[in-house]
């Protein structure tokens, strides 16, 4: 049991440990995201294009860096955009904070590729960053990531990380600064410890030096050093200790890092007392003393009581016996005349009373979570939608005047016909296209089902959207006819046609989409030539608020799914193409 323990603690220490890497990975892949958003890059395109207009750019840095110190602003430079372009830290820090509900980011910024301070979101700065020695590894290596470290600044441990921005040609255009919240980081790890304490089980986190950082046992980050470093030897492994007569026993695993995230080093401990065990198995012995003492007890009587008087009680108890492992809690208890046979069923009763007691909590239980989440989502939606009401308005007001201002002023200079109004559009289009998005989502209306081609409703799809001249979009020849919602299916395809759109991007691609049946469904496959979608995003596609675009909304294929489950029907996605399966029960077609 000993030897069984060990190599489970063993296999828990290495999950753990490599989920640890696994979400430091996955923070630094989210904030990596930011580097690539237009309001980054051309905000920083243009402080560089001023900047490299300065006959002496290290003189003005120096002498800037003395002035203001403290960096709790932008620099003269640029200020108003790169004022924009803090507020959009800013959100993205108060949008981190309401998702996870505590501080992810302690320390946010980006400085041009000269090292001048352009934005800042949260915390301070200097003003100059080009000769720290992070921001010159950031540049040279593109990404640096620093053991975490106790800031007196926001009096909590951060994990600095430096991460190099580049334009669409690979330029180095400047550099992004995080600095992550340890709290944040060690949340997931929390919530799997508290498990393991409930089975007698610590769980340490060591640094390099043997400092505790995470302990189940205290709530203080680098309190103390474990007493037993010296014992650690190797990337995995386990060891005995005693202390105050009582043995136990430790098993470890060392981060290795996840990808190109090569880890802190740390190592993750799981300690189990030897008495947790032994308790187990003297539990283990009285059953087996209470079953051996019962059994000779049951073949006393066996030998003195005639067989046909306890054949048929026992058949009952037989019976009850096994109704009760099936999960059967609703057969009738009868009274015997034998009093060793009334004790096996009032124990029976007394079970069966104390499981339904125990059923009807965790149903009351359930029923109270559901209700409090349902209210949340349902606060959410009721903003959501109100919101996205009353931005559709001044939407269509700004709309209507870009087109006024295009009809009316024709002395407008050409180049600023051609360059602002169709960004000015397309600002108008896909923030609409977001809005929409949003109330399709938290809107809930009944399904109007009748009768339609499904054929003619791709094509309408089709002729709704602006088609790249790079794409070609190739339906059935055939059609299925089936009972739908005409204008909420619309919207399926319209939001799936436009997700294979974006992943084909601006290369040369196909759009196919096809029918076939099998022997329970007709079945629409939506297949692309797009980028292929990772394997481990596969089953978070559908989840609302999930995407890997910095302009998405992450509500695209949420609707789909939910009005595709609305009508009954079903959606898969596969990779090697990458293509999308509904299916639609033939058993559920109308005559």
């Amino acid at each position: 049991m000993k030897t069984s323990e060990v190599s489970k603690n063993f296999i828990l220490s290495s999950i753990l440990i490599q989920d640890f890497d696994k979400f430091v990975k996955k923070r630094i892949d989210d904030f990596s995201q930011i580097t690539k958003a237009e309001e980054v890059q051309q905000a920083l395109l243009l402080s560089n294009q001023e900047f490299k207009q300065l006959l002496d750019v290290d003189s003005f840095l120096s002498e800037q860096d003395k002035s203001e110190k403290v960096f709790q602003s932008t620099p003269f430079i640029e200020r108003t955009r790169s004022g924009n372009l803090s507020n959009e830290l800013k959100e993205i820090i108060e949008f981190y904070k309401n998702v996870y509900e505590h501080n992810v980011i302690d320390e946010l910024f980006i400085t041009n590729q000269f090292g001048a301070n352009v934005a800042l979101g949260i915390g301070t700065s200097d003003y100059r960053q080009d000769d720290e020695e992070w921001w010159q590894i950031t540049k040279t290596k593109g990404v640096y990531i620093d053991t975490p470290v106790y800031n007196e600044n926001y009096n909590a441990y951060t994990v600095p990380i430096g991460l190099k921005i580049t334009d669409e040609s690979g330029n180095f255009i400047g550099v992004l600064r995080i600095s992550l919240n340890l709290e944040d980081i060690l949340e997931d790890l929390k919530d799997d410890s508290e498990i393991l304490s409930n089975d007698n089980k610590n769980v340490y986190i060591i640094d390099n030096s043997g400092t505790i950082v995470y302990s189940n046992q205290n709530k203080n980050l680098f309190y103390d050093k474990y007493k037993n470093f010296e014992l650690i030897t190797g990337k995995t492994g386990s060891f005995d200790i005693v202390e105050d007569d009582i043995t136990k026993f430790i098993a470890y695993s060392t981060s290795t890092g996840y990808l190109d995230f090569s880890g802190f080093g740390w190592v993750l401990l799981i300690e189990q007392d030897e008495l947790s065990i032994l308790e187990d198995v003297s539990d283990v012995q009285k059953e087996l003393i209470i079953i051996t003492l019962g059994s000779i007890v049951v073949a006393g009587i066996i030998g003195i009581i005639i067989i046909y008087l306890i054949s048929t009680p026992l058949n009952k108890i037989t019976k009850i016996a096994s109704q009760f492992s099936k999960g059967d809690l609703t057969y009738k208890l009868e009274s015997s005349k034998f009093s060793e046979f009334q004790v096996i069923l009032n124990s029976f009763k007394d079970a069966t009373h104390n499981i339904k007691q125990l059923i009807e909590t965790e149903k009351e239980l359930a029923e109270s979570q559901a209700r409090v989440k349902n209210e949340r989502l349902t606060a959410m939606g009721e903003l959501s939608s109100s919101l996205a009401h009353d931005l559709k308005n001044p939407l269509a007001v700004i709309k209507t005047g870009v087109d006024a201002i295009k009809k009316n002023f024709k002395n407008v200079d050409p180049q600023f016909q051609q360059e602002v109004f169709p960004r000015m559009e397309n600002a108008i289009t896909r923030m609409t296209h977001q809005i929409n998005d949003v109330l399709n989502y938290v809107r809930i209306t009944p399904t109007n089902l009748q009768k339609y081609s499904l054929l003619k409703i791709i094509n309408f799809s089709i002729n709704s959207l602006n088609i790249p001249p790079n794409v070609t979009i190739q339906v059935p020849s055939d059609d299925i006819v089936v009972y739908c919602d005409r204008e909420k299916t619309e919207i399926v395809f319209i939001n799936m046609i436009l997700n294979a759109i974006q992943s084909i991007d601006k290369k040369y691609g196909n759009i196919i989409i096809s029918f076939s049946r099998d022997s329970d469904n007709n079945i629409i496959q939506i297949q692309d030539d797009g980028e292929e979608i990772p394997d481990e995003n596969l089953k978070r596609v559908f989840l609302p608020l999930f995407t890997t675009k910095m302009k998405g909304t992450g509500l695209g294929l949420s609707i789909c799914k939910n009005i595709i489950e609305q009508h009954g029907w079903s959606i898969e996605v596969y990779n090697k193409p990458t293509r999308f399966l509904i299916k639609i029960p033939r058993k559920e077609e109308k005559v």
